[in-house]
């Protein structure tokens, strides 16, 4: 409140009386509990409990120093912009501060993401893989050891979850794929589960494959309605050297992530 008059502890008038104009003075001064023609200048405002502060961040700038929930529509008539996080530090965002939906901006692969597992155990995806049914990525290479046709190497596994009868896109990139002998040819392998649905690429170190090409497949299978598994795995059908999908974090000088979605047909 703004102090409109000096009154003393012990004193004559009119230092120790009221007056009807400082009786005015007082009630203009006061802010009204319902007044909505009324501007109120203030610098913190407290709800509920001291940790809940609205505030002045900086310039035409407020704060909110808790969560905040609206009721209503949230328009963000300037824009809206996500926390910025690098990878590191979204993998610190603690149990509690991180729900299913909670959306991020990475600065680390500069895309927008989103977590689409739980508070307990997050699973953060690109904003742009929300529409795909299933999508995962792997960071790091994988070498092709395996000899077996029916135990491959696994390169990606989906998420089992339960499908709806009907048919589906299923699409794998990797940003390189390292041939280390020209006698040498992979096969990579499409699965249900643990059944092989069907060969999706054939690598041989020829001329015709290059060990700076990228693998990108797409094709259409059909599923029941139950719970599926959708896999990548690959393995050496001939020759004497590993072959490597590559992968890398996308910083710079590294691959991009290698990936497999699945969606809708």
């Amino acid at each position: 409140m703004i102090r409109v008059k000096e009154f003393a502890a012990t004193g004559v008038a009119p230092l120790g009386k009221l007056y009807a104009g400082d009786l005015l003075a007082i009630q203009d001064a006061c802010a009204g509990l319902t007044d909505f023609t009324q501007t109120i200048d203030l610098n913190t405002v407290r709800v509920g409990d001291s940790g809940i502060q609205l505030i002045k961040h900086g310039t035409a700038e407020a704060r909110i120093t808790a969560a905040l929930r609206t009721d209503g529509i949230f328009r963000g008539l300037g824009g809206l912009f996500a926390g910025t996080f690098t990878t590191t530090q979204r993998d610190a965002i603690s149990a509690g501060f991180r729900p299913q939906g909670l959306e991020i901006f990475n600065t680390t692969t500069l895309r927008r993401e989103i977590n689409l597992g739980s508070d307990a155990v997050p699973n953060w995806q690109p904003v742009g893989s929300v529409d795909a049914i299933d999508y995962v990525q792997r960071i790091s290479d994988v070498s092709l050891t395996s000899v077996d046709s029916a135990n491959p190497t696994t390169i990606l596994d989906g998420t089992s979850k339960a499908y709806e009868a009907g048919s589906y896109w299923v699409e794998f990139y990797s940003p390189g794929f390292e041939v280390n002998d020209v006698n040498s040819v992979y096969r990579i392998i499409l699965w249900d589960g643990s059944t092989q649905l069907g060969r999706l690429i054939e690598i041989s170190a020829s001329a015709v494959f290059k060990e700076s090409d990228n693998v990108h497949v797409k094709t259409k299978i059909t599923l029941t309605a139950a719970t599926h598994q959708i896999r990548i795995r690959g393995y050496k059908f001939s020759g004497g050297a590993t072959g490597t999908v590559k992968a890398s974090d996308g910083t710079i000088g590294n691959f991009v992530p290698s990936w497999m979605q699945v969606t809708k047909a």
